[in-house]
């Protein structure tokens, strides 16, 4: 492990590199000790960028069926935010808008929104090119690219996505302003973006969350020459378990949702 000391938060990063929902840790729920050994695992990758990108390859195929068995809620839940905040402000034929899928695994995200919604555009992106390839089958992903979060996503235009949902993936990311930035860069003015973030970890890193909802750039003013804010909070769910069934996360592991929309000019 290393220890990231900052002026505003003192927390632990895994790795910068890991951009998949390890919070749905284990693969396997065949003991406590299988678990024990994936933690173990992922608390070792550091920085070790080839590594992380091996196990997550490796859990692909068994990811879905794991995850299933432990009640795995994110998709469900961000489904229940996409009808609440996105529909209502929405004149026009939605299953056209184009949707970001970050961090999007084997795409249990995407295939929860095109199930309940028929949404027709929908891109993955993923560090795991195996997990993208579980993705890929599933037809539902219009594209699917693999990116690294710790950068900037070069592969995504300004403006290019209406909405962005981001489930089980910030836990890992050491960056998370500068992630943050980008995506305030690739959503449209006024687009949605749904991400979770677990409990104990929120506690430290909702100033960070906190500043994308104040004016931090001085060139980010409306037609009328006035600042404004990079996104508005919608809404923050209470916390909620994102894995009931899973003895060893259900009452003790929880999550948020955390809506925002883009105020960029």
């Amino acid at each position: 492990l290393r220890i990231a000391f900052t002026k505003r938060t003192l927390s632990i990063h895994y790795s910068k590199y890991v951009c998949h929902s390890v919070n749905a840790l284990p693969f396997t729920t065949t003991s406590k000790e299988k678990e024990s050994e994936w933690v173990k695992s992922f608390a070792a990758l550091g920085d070790d960028h080839n590594r992380a990108i091996k196990i997550f390859d490796q859990a692909a195929t068994k990811y879905d069926d794991s995850i299933g068995a432990a009640g795995y809620q994110l998709p469900k839940m961000c489904s229940k935010l996409i009808k609440k905040h996105l529909f209502k402000n929405i004149d026009t034929d939605y299953t056209t808008l184009k949707i970001l899928d970050v961090g999007c695994g084997t795409g249990l995200g995407g295939e929860q929104l095109v199930k309940d919604y028929g949404f027709k555009n929908v891109t993955g992106i993923d560090l795991s090119e195996e997990s993208l390839a579980v993705s890929k089958t599933k037809n539902i992903y219009s594209k699917l690219m693999i990116c690294s979060l710790d950068k900037k996503l070069d592969k995504i235009n300004d403006n290019e996505f209406d909405v962005l949902i981001c489930l089980g993936v910030l836990t890992y990311i050491q960056n998370k302003q500068f992630l943050f930035n980008e995506f305030s860069r690739i959503i449209k003015p006024n687009g949605i973006m749904m991400m979770s973030h677990r409990q104990d970890f929120m506690m430290n890193d909702k100033w960070i969350f906190n500043e994308m909802e104040k004016v931090n750039d001085n060139d980010n003013k409306n037609d009328n020459g006035n600042k404004i804010d990079h996104w508005k909070c919608l809404e923050l769910t209470e916390p909620f378990k994102h894995l009931p069934d899973d003895p060893s996360y259900g009452d003790h592991c929880l999550a948020h949702m955390y809506v925002a929309q883009n105020k960029k000019c």
